[in-house]
């Protein structure tokens, strides 16, 4: 488990790479399409255990550059990968939804699920787990900020 998280990791910043290099400019990435190709690769990576669960990805396309890209990119896969390990127990079907937005000069990107939702106990500012410190430095990086709330599910938006 833990060797897959890294991999998982690394993958979404390889994809933030390749998908740079895929582009005229050098200078930005469509970050829907990344998210898209990014879900694909991390539900492959699950293999079997997530066959149930189905993500689309919807907003317009929202271009980053590489200093936005990377971080955000790595939140977005952290938090996906939560859904897939944690929203659907016993390999239960469920839906994992991507939305993007663009507000002024902010970004809006909110995952969500219709799993089992947090447990009450969990407050991710209180957590001390790899994943979401990672998820809190990250977003420091981006001057962001990040919401959680569980209800039929849970839903994370990032905001930067």
């Amino acid at each position: 488990m833990l060797f897959r998280d890294c991999q998982n990791r690394i993958r979404s910043m390889a994809l933030v790479h390749e998908s740079l290099y895929h582009t005229n400019t050098l200078a930005s990435i469509n970050f829907r399409q990344y998210l898209e190709k990014l879900i694909s690769r991390l539900l492959a990576s699950f293999g079997s255990r997530v066959q149930g669960i189905r993500a689309q990805v919807s907003g317009p396309a929202i271009f980053l550059g590489i200093n936005q890209a990377v971080p955000a990119g790595l939140v977005a896969s952290e938090l996906i990968v939560n859904c897939l390990k944690h929203a659907f127990p016993e390999q239960q079907p469920g839906e994992i939804h991507i939305s993007l937005a663009a507000e002024d000069s902010r970004r809006i990107i909110e995952i969500k699920d219709n799993g089992i939702g947090l447990d009450g106990e969990f407050f991710p500012e209180n957590s001390t787990t790899f994943g979401w410190l990672m998820i809190t430095n990250l977003m420091k990086q981006l001057d962001g900020t990040i919401t959680v709330t569980s209800n039929a599910g849970t839903t994370c938006r990032m905001v930067f």
